[in-house]
């Protein structure tokens, strides 16, 4: 069955190469449906010190393996994360944050993207939801932020 085999690449590396444009784009300022962005009146701006949080941040993540790469993300400070999951295995996977509302189903060579809030800096656990996923490998580390003294804790 060379055929299903030769199949099965090439939707994974369809899923990759799509999960991977779609992080482009938002990483850009392009979200679907809009091409340009034009700043107005409409939004104000940030008060002095305070962190601007209305900017997504976006963050691709592919399942090979059952394991989760890169498995150490960063982003710079706290607010809204979109998390594209290319799932390059023959099963499927979820997609969450620990301690965080929110789960993606993402099918076997699929991808899916979906968003997250996060308000606090802190150091947060990516994970597929399905224990034994988990206690395969299939997690990575997201570090919001500065990190957090030793007397601060993790959310």
């Amino acid at each position: 069955m060379r055929t299903s085999a030769m199949g099965g690449t090439i939707a994974g590396l369809t899923a990759v190469f799509l999960a991977s444009a779609i992080g482009l784009a938002y990483m850009f300022g392009l979200t679907p449906g809009i091409v340009s962005v034009e700043s107005g009146p409409h939004m104000p701006d940030a008060p002095a010190g305070e962190p601007v949080r209305n900017v997504t941040v976006p963050i691709i993540v592919t399942a090979a393996d059952f394991q989760l790469s890169p498995n150490i993300q960063s982003v710079s400070q706290p607010g809204m994360i979109t998390i594209t999951l290319a799932n390059v295995d023959n099963v499927d996977h979820t997609i969450s944050i620990t301690g965080i509302d929110g789960i993606v189903k993402v099918s076997a060579l699929g991808s899916a993207m979906t968003s997250f809030q996060l308000d606090k800096p802190g150091t947060y656990e990516i994970v597929c939801s399905i224990p034994s996923h988990v206690a395969s490998g299939l997690s990575a580390t997201l570090i919001v932020g500065e990190q957090p003294s030793a007397d601060t804790p993790n959310p």
